[in-house]
């Protein structure tokens, strides 16, 4: 036989389960968008350096275009 209560418990304990579940996910969402954001400007700066090199351009004479490109590509 269900009261009230039993049934008042279920449900909050459901409610609670969902809840962290969604912010469990958007958590893990957000870390991993942020983490591939900040590989893809690192792979980004490393082949504009490459670039650079082999075009025999000094790398710290193109440091401020190299690094405005990557926050601009991340």
């Amino acid at each position: 036989m269900y009261t009230p209560q039993a049934v008042s418990v279920g449900g909050s304990a459901r409610l609670c389960a969902s809840l962290f579940a969604i912010l469990r996910a958007s958590l893990f969402a957000s870390l991993r968008a942020s983490l591939c954001a900040s590989v893809r400007a690192i792979l980004c700066g490393i082949l504009l350096l490459l670039v650079l090199n082999l075009s025999s351009v000094e790398w710290y004479d193109m440091a401020p275009v190299v690094l405005s490109s990557v926050f601009i590509i991340a």
